[in-house]
């Protein structure tokens, strides 16, 4: 994997350094500098992306460590909610790295944690490794603190069949993956009140 990179890394270099140059449309709600990250990052994914790709597939990966999200996405696999074209487990386990669009709820817990709720400041896209490459490993060991925000997708990780809406949930078929929560992550409101009747 090594001399991949070393293979790579100038000329990787150099597309950067000569995107970083050139002028991009600015978006009106992301602004011009995440505007330009952004475009930076997808021309250089257009130009780089099957090579990264190939590189990391190609080479034994010992472990993925990583976090999840809300919606039980690992690495940025967020559930895609596309009205006109659905997506199978299958397809979902053989993502590969790419550039998406990020989800509502997912901006909104950026922002919340990281920029007082300022969604406006949340790049609306994201460079994601795939769940191919994420469950390509020897080893899977996700970790979160962040409490109630985790809390439901946690909950569907452990009892719920694998399913396209929680990406987290392909985790049961990896031979050794382990997932790591607080004691507030692991508890949930629904199952504190059994009083309540949702249904």
């Amino acid at each position: 994997m090594g001399l991949v990179l070393d293979l790579l890394k100038p000329e990787i270099e150099k597309t950067i350094k000569g995107l970083d140059s050139k002028n991009f449309p600015p978006d009106p709600i992301a602004g011009p500098h995440f505007s330009k990250i952004t475009s930076v990052m997808s021309s250089a994914y257009k130009r780089h992306g099957y090579i990264l790709e190939r590189a990391i597939l190609e080479a034994p990966v010992d472990v993925t460590i990583g976090g999840w999200g809300q919606d039980g996405h690992v690495a940025y696999n967020q559930a895609r909610r596309q009205l006109f074209h659905q997506l199978s487990l299958e397809d979902l386990a053989n993502s590969t790295v790419r550039i998406q669009d990020n989800n509502i709820d997912t901006i909104i817990a950026l922002a919340q944690r990281t920029f007082g709720a300022a969604y406006q400041f949340v790049p609306p896209m994201s460079v994601t490794l795939g769940m191919r490459e994420c469950l390509g490993a020897s080893k899977v060991r996700l970790y979160s603190d962040t409490g109630a925000w985790k809390q439901t997708a946690l909950r569907v990780a452990l009892f719920s069949k694998p399913t396209v809406e929680y990406p987290i949930t392909l985790l049961q078929q990896h031979p050794d993956a382990l997932i790591t929560a607080t004691i507030e992550t692991a508890r949930h409101p629904i199952a504190e009140n059994p009083e309540w009747e949702l249904f």
